[in-house]
């Protein structure tokens, strides 16, 4: 269901953010710019490897989310 932008702001203030931030954040989410959706090399500039994405990331390491088990005893 969407919400307009002054629910969005007034949701925001809500939770102790400030007008001001507010509405840059909802701002932002209605008319990125460009940069924000710009893919940049930067991760294998610093790393040496390709970026991964989060879902890659997440079953590379899914193992480590598993409750542990107990142990009966």
């Amino acid at each position: 269901m969407a919400i307009t932008h002054q629910q969005a702001v007034d949701r925001l203030m809500a939770t102790g953010v400030s007008r001001a931030d507010a509405e840059y954040v909802v701002g932002w989410y209605a008319a990125p710019s460009d940069a924000s959706t710009t893919v940049v090399d930067t991760v294998e500039q610093v790393t040496g490897r390709p970026a991964r994405t989060f879902a890659q990331w997440a079953a590379e390491h899914a193992e480590r989310f598993h409750a542990p088990q107990v142990m009966p005893g």
